[in-house]
């Protein structure tokens, strides 16, 4: 038989395990801190009706990266699609059929502090009217907005007997189209909590956001939309 003697590392080779194990120790900090800072990335995929009021920056079928972490206000700025938690009109959380919150993809518009107001579908930011390159108007309720006799005006948690629109903040103004969905058209003046974001869906006349649900404090903020990966043809940039 042959005679194994034992192995004993010399001494560069001892120096070389060291420095491995430092070379490790310090990628896996830094590692850590970039996860803390800059989060993790995943991707969602845009499901049958969930796209609509984001329409046509999402449609069905499209895959979106996100980066998911704890954000700070100054870290927000307007232009970015972002992840909240939904709740209703009363402020109770809403859930799906398995119990978790819903989240719902917005487009961050008014700042902390700043004063918005809606009229007729466009939006003003401190007096000032804000331009928006993403938005789309429904050419079929544009048609509609020179008919007031299908304005309706709500009045502060209790109008006419319609307990759906309760909860709208008194002023707001809502058409009803050919088929007696309601659409919010306008919304009073209103100044932005300091620690809170104003959000709006891109298909601006079909969208449930801050003017129904209020403004999302930056607790509420999940992730920030990076860009579509998938189909090819839609592969773009979301940062604005």
């Amino acid at each position: 038989a042959i005679k194994v003697e034992n192995y004993v590392l010399k001494k560069y080779n001892k120096w070389f395990f060291y420095l491995v194990f430092i070379a490790l120790y310090i990628l896996g900090i830094i590692s850590l801190s970039y996860v803390v800072s800059n989060g993790f990335t995943e991707y969602y995929y845009i499901s049958h009706g969930s796209g609509e009021s984001m329409y046509p920056t999402f449609i069905e079928g499209d895959k979106v990266m996100v980066e998911t972490k704890v954000f700070k206000i100054e870290e927000i700025k307007r232009g970015m699609i972002v992840t909240v938690k939904c709740e209703d009109i009363y402020g109770e959380k809403s859930n799906d059929s398995h119990g978790k919150i819903k989240t719902m993809q917005k487009r961050v518009i008014g700042l902390p502090g700043e004063i918005i107001k809606i009229e007729r579908g466009i939006v003003y930011i401190n007096g000032n009217k804000l331009n928006e390159p993403w938005v789309y108007y429904d050419p079929e309720i544009l048609e509609q907005l020179n008919d007031t006799s299908i304005y309706i005006y709500s009045k502060h948690h209790s109008w006419i007997e319609n307990d759906s629109f309760a909860g709208f903040i008194k002023d707001t103004v809502i058409v009803l189209d050919y088929k007696n969905n309601a659409h919010i058209i306008s919304v009073p003046q209103y100044k932005i909590p300091g620690t809170h974001f104003y959000l709006l869906g891109d298909n601006r006349f079909h969208s449930s956001d801050s003017r129904r649900y209020g403004t999302f404090n930056i607790n509420d903020i999940k992730s920030k939309a990076l860009y579509i990966k998938r189909p090819l043809a839609r592969m773009r940039n979301l940062i604005h």
